[in-house]
């Protein structure tokens, strides 16, 4: 096996595009942040993107963007490879890894090996499940319309994503919410559910050659059991796929069977276990 580190985003999707497209929905993290380095929002520099090879193959391939989580897919017998090359490579570059977001059996498997490479113990942050809808299920829509996020929405939003970045991810992002609702209002990708006010917000992100995913779905606690959120992400899955793309994909948090049953019920089938694990300072 040998390993191969990347300079450019566009070396690494040549070399292993065709392996992450084998499960393209499941792998629309990888995929999405890959693009979105190519497209200079991320500096590559400051990036970290390696593939496994096993003869002419690539066999399993990773990515980390700033400060993040890597992300990782491929054959599980490339793991102690992985772990030795990027624990030298940790040590020898001052870099961190914070943690893993992956296929749940490649998370374990790589903090168990991590663990006794390191001593670095871990604990699982968030069991997920990804989804993928082809077409949206006929529902009933609640009262209201989809429409996009504009300028006068910039207060909203950004109250909303302290909201939804404490309740779903754990993250206090006090001081930078303008700037990221801001960010995503110039990325035209925002947009919300209207019952006379904003109720229920959703986004477009991360594009694979087919498809494209949903995240920052967000509804106020005085908003919900109202069928907003359904409305919200069932509409705008029907104008992306309106758009082109073949198929929606999203992440969601295992232990919460009421969003679950939210995206079963328009359309959305799961296609991965995923995890998120967190290293531990010794």
């Amino acid at each position: 096996m040998k390993i191969i580190q990347y300079q450019a985003a566009k070396d690494f999707l040549t070399d292993n595009l065709l392996l992450l497209q084998k499960e393209e929905a499941a792998n629309n993290l990888i995929i999405g942040l890959t693009f979105s380095i190519e497209a200079k929002k991320f500096p590559v520099e400051d990036c970290l993107l390696f593939a496994v090879r096993e003869g002419s193959q690539p066999i399993f391939c990773a990515l980390q963007t700033p400060n993040r989580n890597l992300t990782f897919y491929g054959a599980e017998r490339a793991i102690p490879v992985v772990v030795s090359w990027l624990s030298n490579f940790c040590k020898q570059n001052e870099h961190t890894i914070p943690g893993l977001v992956a296929p749940k059996a490649l998370t374990i498997s790589f903090a168990e090996h991590w663990q006794n490479q390191t001593g670095r113990p871990w604990k699982v942050h968030m069991a997920q499940r990804v989804f993928q809808l082809n077409e949206v299920t006929e529902f009933s829509a609640a009262p209201g319309s989809l429409r996009k996020a504009t300028a006068k929405d910039k207060p909203t939003i950004a109250r909303w994503l302290l909201d939804f970045h404490y309740e779903a991810i754990g993250e206090d992002i006090r001081g930078e919410e303008m700037e990221r609702a801001q960010r995503m209002l110039d990325a035209e990708r925002l947009y919300l559910w209207d019952n006379g006010q904003a109720v229920s917000m959703a986004a477009s992100t991360r594009s694979t050659a087919n498809g494209i995913s949903i995240n920052a779905v967000f509804t106020p606690k005085k908003f919900r059991k109202h069928g907003y959120a359904s409305s919200c992400v069932g509409n705008l899955c029907r104008t992306l796929l309106a758009q082109g793309y073949q198929f929606c994909s999203l992440f969601t948090d295992a232990s919460n069977p009421t969003s679950n049953k939210i995206y079963q019920d328009i359309g959305f089938r799961e296609v991965a276990k995923f995890q998120s694990i967190e290293f531990l300072l010794e």
